[in-house]
């Protein structure tokens, strides 16, 4: 999935609950292009309480964690 979305000029969005999808993304330049299901509920109205590895706050954790990964020459050989 992430091979297909690195090649593709479509805007396709991934939602996970493993944080090495969102580091790929962030490594990519791609971070946009990730979203939680607490965001995607969010959107949709609805309030549910969720484990943490479905929220905001573990994407952007794990896409930051891919960027810093990208500045430091980490991931990419």
């Amino acid at each position: 999935m992430l091979a297909f979305m690195d090649n593709s000029p479509e805007n396709w969005f991934v939602c996970s609950a493993d944080g090495a999808v969102y580091r790929v993304l962030g490594l990519l330049g791609r971070a946009e292009q990730g979203i939680s299901l607490e965001e995607i509920f969010k959107k949709i109205g609805s309030s549910q309480k969720l484990q943490w590895k479905y929220t905001k706050q573990f994407r952007e954790k794990w896409t930051r964690q891919g960027q810093i990964d990208s500045i430091q020459g980490k991931g990419i050989v």
